[in-house]
């Protein structure tokens, strides 16, 4: 490979036995995963950007060291990490293939997490989930009659079990919609802005349904890309926690819309609005209109959390009770346009503030926004799973 590039990915400082490494490792699994030595990540987090061949990197360490690196053990650690998977080259794209070959084929898309997120077996997750339900009512949470949209989180269940169960309880006793968009978060979706899928779900209750035809419906109005790469679908666990906790609620009778919320505008100055981006505007108007058509028989999930602060995600100090506070009244801000069913002051201020605490689910929060416009929300539970070096907030929000 004449100039290496090295893919996004996630790298984070470990030590082993008092020495010092890097892990390298892909969140969207297409990648195994890699220690490296302090130097090796500098070189590759350095020179590995596709405008450097290896005698520029040579000439760099030269200038930089006074010692000449032969060119042969650079050319075996590009080598090394193309064949791990962590480069944009040929055999990368083979893997996007296979897996995106593996996703056409499977008869459902699996439960990723069942076994390590909730539990795999029907009974004993219907007891799991049992018992969040019954601490979140123990806690205050009850039915919102007339709930047509929601605001669920995406954190795994054992630090936002509460907030899950708030969020699920609002439906207890109400009306048992036939149609379920759920909006998840695409944490590693970078070309499209929404992706869709007309996989159904596995889960340890059973599967959960997608309506194939709603799914066709929407890819006639917006374009074979909108389904073009579903395969993103398989390690994004923003949809499957919510359509476990569905299946629980409301059993079976039910099918769902799975639409994964990416490659939006970033939340900057100068950005474009998500109005102004064709395939966002195209989407959000026909979902929209199955929506307005459907009435009371259709509900919206927003899969989402909000802020993610602290080392993990590139602070450079550790999270404090002053930062907590801080997250807390720029989030609270932010869930006043929210509350008053407004897409797009939702947008401007988190702008405003260039989402300056890497709220990641906003691409969905906008678009379920704009598919309910009219609808009063009501936050039900506010929290935040506090970690010195990485803390998130997520919320409940019920529409009616």
């Amino acid at each position: 490979m004449e100039k290496p590039r090295l893919r996004r990915i996630e790298i984070e400082p470990l030590a082993i036995k008092g020495r010092q490494f890097f892990r390298f490792s892909d969140p969207g699994g297409l990648a195994d995963e890699l220690l490296l030595s302090p130097a090796a990540a500098q070189i590759a987090v350095e020179f590995f950007d596709g405008e450097h061949t290896i005698e520029d990197v040579q000439a760099a360490i030269m200038k930089a060291t006074g010692s000449l690196v032969p060119s042969a053990p650079l050319k075996d650690f590009a080598a090394k990490l193309d064949e791990a998977g962590f480069l944009d080259s040929e055999s990368y794209a083979a893997r996007i293939e296979k897996r995106r070959r593996d996703y056409a084929e499977a008869p459902a898309r699996p439960a990723l997490l069942a076994g390590s997120g909730y539990p795999a077996e029907k009974e004993g997750l219907a007891a799991f989930l049992d018992a969040i339900f019954a601490g979140a009512r123990e806690q205050g949470a009850c039915a919102v009659p007339g709930t047509r949209a929601l605001l669920a989180p995406h954190i795994d269940f054992a630090r936002g079990h509460a907030a899950y169960g708030f969020a699920y309880e609002a439906l207890r006793d109400g009306a048992r919609p036939e149609v379920v968009v759920i909006l998840g978060t695409g944490h590693h979706v970078t070309e499209q802005p929404l992706v869709i899928t007309d996989r159904d779900f596995d889960s340890p209750l059973g599967p959960v349904a997608t309506d194939r035809g709603l799914v066709e419906r929407l890819c006639a109005a917006c374009g074979p890309e909108l389904i073009a790469d579903q395969h993103e679908h398989t390690t994004e666990h923003s949809i499957e926690f919510q359509a476990v906790c569905l299946k629980h609620v409301l059993g079976d009778g039910f099918r769902i819309v799975p639409v994964l919320c990416g490659a939006f505008p970033p939340a900057l100055d100068g950005a474009p609005l998500p109005a102004e981006v064709p395939a966002i505007a195209r989407f959000t108007e026909e979902l929209g209109a199955i929506v307005a058509e459907l009435g009371p028989r259709c509900l919206v999930v927003g899969g989402v959390d909000f802020s993610h602060v602290g080392p993990r995600f590139g602070a450079e100090e550790p999270v404090d009770t002053a930062e907590c506070a801080r997250v807390e009244a720029a989030d609270r801000m932010l869930l006043e346009p929210v509350a008053a069913g407004d897409a797009d002051a939702f947008y401007e201020r988190l702008r405003s503030i260039e989402n300056r605490h890497n709220v990641c689910g906003y691409a969905a929060v906008y678009t379920l926004l704009k598919a309910v416009p009219g609808l009063a929300g009501r936050v039900l539970r506010y929290e935040q799973a506090f970690d010195p070096m990485q803390t998130v907030s997520f919320a409940a929000v019920a529409f009616a």
